[in-house]
């Protein structure tokens, strides 16, 4: 099956190899359901949905391309990479999905906190005026955070960071 005429595959003069991946963006960080989400189109074969946007760069083309994991594992010659990315990408957004959902327990001043994988999270309201403050293995964060919400998604990119699960 041919890509659609106006692909960059059909361009003539389209380098079909050489390509580097210099980026890797997930449409759909927080689980949505897929009518919520604007999804992209790959500049190479025209297809559409695609949740996973590999940004990839050549020397002899003008321009970045934004293509799917298929045209990125035929364009970069690296058939590994990309779909490992993608799924280390697609934990991560389903343990940020459950992350609120989680058993956060109350302490008796009223921080919610929780203890994952050895790490000891809390986040507690600012003293000094509205907002939501963190705390991550007994370290102070700078931050007030709007929500209570927000202060414990920092404290979930704290600790994807820190356990380097999601890498």
């Amino acid at each position: 099956m041919l890509p659609p005429e106006g692909s960059a595959w059909r361009a003539p003069g389209f380098p079909r190899k050489g390509w580097s991946c210099i980026g890797i963006v997930d449409l759909n960080p927080d689980e949505k359901p897929a009518d919520e989400v604007e999804y992209a189109t790959c500049e190479a074969c025209g297809h559409y949905p695609v949740r996973f946007v590999h940004t990839l760069a050549h020397k002899e083309h003008p321009d970045e391309l934004d293509t799917g994991c298929i045209c990125a594992e035929h364009l970069t010659d690296d058939y590994v990479n990309p779909r490992r990315v993608e799924v280390v990408l697609r934990k991560r957004a389903m343990a940020r999905s459950r992350w609120l959902k989680r058993r956060w327990r109350v302490s008796y001043k009223g921080a919610h906190w929780l203890k994952v994988q050895g790490h000891h999270m809390a986040v507690f309201r600012n003293r000094f005026g509205p907002g939501w403050r963190c705390s991550f293995d007994g370290k102070f964060g700078r931050l007030i955070h709007p929500t209570k919400e927000a202060a414990m998604m920092a404290l979930f990119n704290k600790f994807a960071h820190a356990s380097g699960q999601y890498r």
